[in-house]
């Protein structure tokens, strides 16, 4: 951005009133029939010198302009007339402009000449022309009222955690203290979407989207732990844990912002929004790698075999009620066994339709923009159910519930996007 532009932005935040200049645009200035426009032949009249006037009709929903330039009075004496949103003015031939007066407005001249079909000097025959002008701001912005634009980049989830004592995962490890506090990192993931951009008035815009996102993130932990069974015995001497969670989440989200757009020049601007979004979860996949290692305990089964460590390997949906993992017990002189094993739940971990308020803040040139966007989760995405439950218990360890989980994943976006405005 340039510096004057920089001032001039700062210049609109401290005294919005400088924003307001405005400006006349003739949008077009085309040749028309006299039935087209409800008029004939015989209303038009003669100049001083017996030359045919020019009929032209200015269409522009307001009824305060004026006009000045080579202009004839009409059958009933009057220079122009209005009805219906239309102006209707008699213009000699010769006439190169016409200058469109407006309270409050700069005026604005039309050179003639520089349109196609426009009034010919010596005009032989008697012809209508219409004339489409805009009155707008300047610091409106150009482009389509209704636009569609597609948009991509990086997404940052920040996930925000709070319980009575402590904040665990969803695997219960029964250490019940801050020891066993996830500790989520390698966040990051990306979002893509399409966008409809809608004028509501002046610079105020109204942008619904639906987008697709989707971010990976790992915990892990490990520590010694104490009191864990066995082949259904208890184990007092305590194992040296180490555990791995990799968690991907997939979403649909529908952003509904109120935006306003400050001009730097007329293709390009500043963007501020804010608004509600709705998020839908897809799959909240969690796969995990757990095992207990002990030094050569004994006499931990009927048949007093020696163990080694036990392996829990598997994966859940974190919007089911169900999970399937495997456990392998590895024995000195027997060797590995693996057993499968399934768990129910009442109550899932996450719930899929979740709220959040976001926020972006966007420069936008020809269409293209660059923008940065929060989202701050409202409502609480964890199923207390679950969470004050004894959470997954594979290690069959003591019930340490979270008594008051709350769990939110906000989001920061980085985006780079296209709208066809213009």
């Amino acid at each position: 951005m340039k510096i004057k532009q920089l001032i001039y932005f700062l210049l609109l935040l401290a005294f919005p009133k400088l924003g307001v200049a405005q400006e006349i645009i003739v949008k077009s200035f085309e040749e028309a029939s006299a039935t087209s426009l409800g008029k004939t032949i015989g209303d038009i009249p003669k100049t001083n010198q017996g030359e045919d006037a020019a009929v032209v009709v200015v269409k522009v929903h307001r009824n305060d302009i004026s006009f000045e330039g080579r202009i004839l009075r009409d059958l009933q004496g009057q220079e122009y007339s209005y009805e219906n949103g239309e102006y209707t003015l008699y213009v000699a031939p010769r006439s190169k402009s016409i200058t469109i007066k407006i309270p409050g407005f700069n005026d604005k001249r039309v050179n003639v000449a520089d349109y196609e079909n426009t009034i010919p000097d010596g005009l032989q025959s008697r012809r209508m022309y219409v004339m489409y002008v805009n009155v707008v701001p300047k610091s409106v912005l150009g482009g389509r009222n209704l636009s569609w634009g597609i948009s991509g980049g990086y997404l940052m989830p920040m996930i925000s955690e709070s319980a009575d004592n402590f904040t665990g995962s969803p695997i219960n490890y029964g250490l019940g203290n801050s020891s066993e506090n996830a500790d989520y990192k390698n966040q990051k993931g990306f979002i893509i979407g399409i966008n409809a951009d809608i004028r509501m008035h002046k610079n105020f815009y109204l942008n619904i989207g639906i987008n697709y996102g989707e971010y990976t993130y790992t915990n892990e932990l490990t520590g010694f732990v104490e009191g864990r069974y066995a082949l259904n015995a208890v184990i007092s001497k305590p194992a040296y844990l180490r555990a791995k969670e990799s968690y991907k989440q997939s979403f649909l989200e529908v952003p509904i912002y109120v935006s306003y757009r400050f001009p730097v020049t007329k293709r390009s601007n500043i963007q501020l929004g804010v608004g509600p979004v709705v998020s839908y979860g897809l799959s909240s996949k969690m796969k995990f790698a757990n095992e207990l290692m002990y030094s050569g305990l004994d006499n931990v089964t009927t048949n007093s075999q020696v163990i080694n460590y036990i392996e829990y390997m598997g994966d859940m949906d974190l919007y089911s009620k169900s999970i399937n993992y495997s456990q392998n017990y590895s024995y000195v002189n027997v060797g590995d066994v693996i057993e499968k094993k399934n768990l129910n739940y009442t109550a899932s971990p996450l719930k899929r339709l979740n709220f959040s308020v976001g926020a972006y803040l966007a420069y936008e040139i020809h269409g293209i923009s660059l923008s940065v966007h929060y989202r701050y989760m409202i409502n609480n995405m964890a199923d207390n159910s679950f969470w004050e439950g004894s959470r997954i218990n594979i290690h069959n360890s003591p019930n340490t519930s979270m008594p008051e989980y709350k769990l939110r994943h906000n989001f920061l976006q980085f985006k780079i996007g296209y709208t066809l405005r213009y």
